[in-house]
């Protein structure tokens, strides 16, 4: 978690987190 970056847009963060979101 990066929080000096700015915040990445709503669907990336998701396919990040669950890292395969499909």
């Amino acid at each position: 978690m990066a929080a000096l970056a700015p915040p990445p847009p709503l669907s990336t963060t998701l396919v990040s987190s669950h890292g395969s979101y499909e």
